[in-house]
């Protein structure tokens, strides 16, 4: 699989072409992608996928930071889906104020489009004026054909970033991962905090998360954390591997995904994972600090993934210090009962 950065890198070959931001490549992102892909195989043509970034809304409407995974990760899992072909075009004020016209010349031109292949609301160009018949219309003067794929759905509902990121928001990383078909999973380096968990007896590692990352809303989660034991090959990152969802219609999702990655270059651990302010004490910054069950070694600098599994319980605030340690107790014992099922 070829990798380039921009649109005028290409060399036009017959290619079945889909268009996306793809943030966090969920279960309806790869049902898409498979259908490009499948198509392409069938008519020996190209497989290309062509994404962006950053994400338009972020330029356009300067959203807070809600992404659902960085580029090295959204390309990493790109990287095991069938294509020959991703471009990863700038997006810039200037490409969001190109017609739609002009955008599809461009992709017959320098892409070779012979099939589209985008979901049902699917829009480029200028105001988002190259709608569906608009591209077909295209299409039939510009010879290529316009597939649409109606969106993958779990319990009903079409599965999209946006419903990940109330999930995230509302805390329910069950459903997130769910929708994603892996955990979803926050990664960085293991940074000094106040250290006031080892006074507690319940060590913590302050993982410094990227700060355009979507994260869960406070809380206390039970996660797997996978610590790095060596380099990434091609990357600092190696995303969890997960199968495939055996989809046949469009109406059924698998109820559940598995908790855990297979990654040769890591240790994996039980954990919980505290996100919020420390109410109890200070209300402070918000952190993510992560207690690794059955460890106790220095591991500040080193990087450490957290694969969120489920909720134990919301942030809450206690009266002393001799509370919250039951507290944290309890959540360990829960956490480990929960993960060894796992």
């Amino acid at each position: 699989m070829q990798i380039l950065t921009d649109l005028s890198q290409v060399d036009p070959e017959p290619s079945c072409l889909t268009i996306g931001y793809f943030d966090g490549v969920h279960r309806g992102h790869r049902y898409l992608i498979g259908n490009a892909s499948t198509s392409a195989r069938r008519q020996g043509l190209r497989a290309v996928l062509l994404t962006f970034y950053p994400h338009p809304s972020v330029v356009l409407r300067g959203s807070e930071p809600f992404y659902l995974s960085t580029r090295e990760e959204k390309l990493a899992l790109l990287a095991e889906l069938d294509l020959d072909l991703i471009v990863i075009q700038p997006f810039t004020p200037g490409l969001a104020r190109t017609r739609a016209r002009q955008f599809v010349d461009r992709l017959v031109e320098q892409i070779g489009v012979s099939e589209l292949w985008v979901g049902p609301d699917f829009a480029l160009g200028y105001r988002r004026e190259g709608d569906i018949p608009f591209l077909r219309q295209m299409g039939g003067q510009r010879g290529f054909a316009v597939n649409v794929v109606n969106r993958l759905k779990l319990d009903g509902i079409p599965i999209t970033s946006s419903r990940i990121r109330q999930a995230l928001r509302e805390g329910d990383v069950t459903l997130a991962a769910r929708c994603l078909g892996r955990p979803y999973c926050l990664h960085g380096p293991v940074t000094i905090g106040a250290q006031r968990g080892r006074t507690l007896g319940f060590p913590t590692a302050n993982v410094e998360v990227p700060a355009e990352r979507a994260v869960p809303a406070n809380g206390v989660y039970a996660v797997w954390a996978r610590l790095r034991t060596e380099p990434a090959a091609g990357s600092e990152l190696v995303t969890p591997h997960f199968d495939e969802p055996s989809a046949q219609d469009l109406g059924r999702a698998p109820a559940s995904v598995q908790p855990h990655a297979q990654d040769p270059g890591s240790e994996r651990h039980r954990a919980v994972v505290n996100i919020g302010t420390r109410p109890t004490f200070d209300n402070g910054p918000r952190t993510v600090e992560a207690h690794l069950l059955d460890f106790d070694r220095d591991i500040y600098g080193e990087r450490l993934t957290l694969d969120f599994v489920t909720r134990l319980r919301p942030e809450q605030r206690f009266n002393g210090v001799e509370e919250l340690v039951a507290q944290i107790g309890r959540d360990v014992e829960q956490a480990r009962q929960l993960l060894h099922a796992a």
